[in-house]
């Protein structure tokens, strides 16, 4: 069975941010593009990627919808308005230890991405073990079971959305 790409982020609360539909935008290292590992794959346009929380719970999918190659001394609005930033210096500021104090010349890369779907309670649950994912009410886990249990799972290798 082949697992649907996965991405992960550097705080549980740009995840928070990506389902409230907030942000739209990352950024990487131009030099770690490409790298994948086990819980990180390359990113390309058009796929669709979970996305595991720190403790590697998937909690979200995304598509990336674009790839720039980007410079630190010109933040374009897309990329900093889709970090949630308020201007490019908040940008800077909020990359800054990041990108390990660039100067003006570094390039990194900057990526757009639609939120696809948030993963469901029971989704959570089977890949967590048990619970509820913050924010889902209790009887919304209770209600999962049997066949809803399948197509959950199924989210999580097929990249298939439950809302």
């Amino acid at each position: 069975m082949t697992l649907t790409p996965r991405m992960s982020f550097t705080s549980d609360h740009l995840i928070d941010q990506i389902i409230e539909g907030r942000k739209t935008a990352s950024a990487e290292w131009v030099h770690r593009q490409g790298e994948i590992d086990e819980w990180d794959s390359a990113i390309q346009v058009g796929t669709v990627y979970t996305v595991c929380d720190s403790h590697r719970v998937p909690r979200c999918t995304i598509r990336v919808t674009s790839i720039r190659l980007c410079q630190w001394r010109s933040i374009p609005e897309w990329l900093w308005r889709g970090e949630t930033n308020d201007t490019p210096e908040e940008f800077q500021a909020d990359h800054i230890d990041y990108f390990e104090n660039p100067g003006n010349d570094f390039e990194f890369i900057g990526y757009e991405f639609e939120l696809v779907g948030v993963l469901s309670p029971v989704a959570y649950k089977q890949a967590n073990g048990s619970g509820s994912p913050p924010g889902a009410s209790a009887s919304e886990d209770s209600k999962s079971s049997g066949v809803g249990q399948f197509f959950a799972m199924q989210s999580l290798y097929y990249g298939n959305t439950l809302y």
